[in-house]
């Protein structure tokens, strides 16, 4: 199979011992048929159980998939190991970029749709039905009621998304707090792909009710700085 671009996938990994193999392993059967060659970087953040030693020990089967482990000195958050993913992956020839979670609630099966719209400067995985609690799935509604209230945007998406070089070295240059946040402030072309957010494939999920209102909190932040950084771009280079 001829493979005619390379793309790199960053994906975040915080004490995922008992899901990160597997999840490498359904990444690697889902990217298998793909005309492309790609780059999975996965930035360990400090994890406190073996996820790194698990991380170590993988080895893709596919010549066409390369691995690679950021292991981060301390814990910096889930944002945070995005860019760093971010820092590392600008120094690759590459010009699309992925990001998605490694809990297995990003169906890798998504990326063959996020690839058809490549050309796009971003293209967002927009959630269908969520796997998680009742009371947990009423507390995002309120959340994303809250974001549109606020800021008069939809936040139907999350971390999952594609963007090219561009949009990345936009993204490292704002040093972004909440990436879904700073890619609705983006312009340029966006396509749009909806797939449900999936079960965790294993342990149990990070993101409580507190977290959940910490997460919010860092949207509403980073949309209004990301906001006022593009009015303060547009008048330096008027």
């Amino acid at each position: 199979m001829t493979r005619q671009l390379s793309i790199t996938i960053i994906t975040p990994c915080f004490n995922e011992s008992d899901v990160v193999v597997r999840f490498l392993e359904r990444l690697e059967k889902a990217l298998a048929t793909m005309p492309f060659s790609f780059k999975v970087i996965v930035v360990n953040d400090c994890s406190t159980d073996d996820t790194l030693l698990q991380l170590h020990g993988f080895r893709f089967t596919n010549s066409a998939i390369a691995l690679k482990v950021i292991d981060l000195p301390n814990n910096c958050g889930h944002q945070a190991a995005i860019y760093q993913g971010f820092l590392y992956a600008r120094t690759l020839p590459c010009n699309h970029f992925i990001v998605m979670d490694s809990d297995g609630q990003d169906d890798p099966e998504v990326i063959a749709g996020l690839l058809e719209f490549k050309e796009a400067d971003i293209v967002h995985v927009v959630r269908g039905k969520r796997q998680e609690s009742l009371f947990f799935r009423g507390s995002y509604w309120l959340y994303k009621k809250a974001f549109l209230f606020l800021t008069g945007k939809q936040m139907n998406f999350g971390n999952f998304c594609l963007i090219n070089r561009r949009v990345m070295e936009a993204a490292i240059a704002a040093e972004f707090n909440h990436l879904p946040a700073f890619l609705a402030k983006q312009n340029g072309e966006k396509q749009y792909v909806v797939a449900a957010r999936g079960k965790r494939i294993g342990g149990s999920s990070k993101m409580g009710f507190f977290k959940l209102c910490n997460h919010a909190l860092k949207s509403f932040v980073e949309y209004y700085r990301s906001n006022r950084l593009s009015k303060i771009s547009a008048e330096l280079y008027k």
